[in-house]
């Protein structure tokens, strides 16, 4: 044991106590850092002299965001589109009562929904034109093929996107 100048005894533990408590402090406080130094996988030996990059909460949330964008888009791009997830219009173009109701009963035997029949604008179609939207490509030549069995196909023009239907059928004489 050390005396002071009083001649009091001062017991070594008060001298070790603040030093590990400012050495716990330094540690807590600089945690990040010794992490990185002394944590380091060996794989990342070679980065030593690299800058490391701060990454922010706002980089996190991009990373995250991108991730979840992507697995998205992933699980889309795997999730194929059946008969039943089409939305069908069938439009009368022949002027012949009853050819889109014949038309609907023929896709509904197939396996399709039909959403909706009606009239075209003028009754001068003599093929049967389909048109579709460009994210429904992927069962349109199934949904032709199908419809050849029974008409003269056409492919018209692309559909846009913001149609209420996916397909639109106008059914033709021939």
């Amino acid at each position: 044991m050390t005396t002071n100048t009083s001649g009091r005894k001062i017991n070594p533990i008060y001298l070790f106590l603040p030093l590990l408590l400012i050495a716990a402090l330094t540690i807590f406080i600089f945690w990040p850092n010794l992490k990185d130094i002394f944590l380091k996988d060996s794989s990342d030996k070679n980065l030593l002299n690299e800058p490391k990059q701060s990454t922010t909460s706002a980089d996190l949330e991009r990373k995250v965001a991108t991730s979840s964008a992507s697995k998205e888009a992933t699980k889309s791009a795997v999730r194929e589109i059946t008969k039943k997830d089409l939305k069908i219009r069938i439009l009368n173009g022949s002027g012949k009562a009853g050819t889109a109701d014949s038309a609907r009963d023929f896709l509904i035997s197939k396996g399709y929904v039909v959403d909706s029949v009606g009239n075209a604008n003028n009754f001068n179609y003599k093929k049967t034109v389909v048109q579709a939207k460009k994210s429904v490509d992927s069962i349109i030549n199934l949904l032709t093929k199908d419809l050849e069995e029974r008409y003269a196909i056409s492919i018209g023009s692309t559909l846009a996107e913001s149609e209420p239907f996916d397909t639109l059928i106008i059914i033709g004489s021939q």
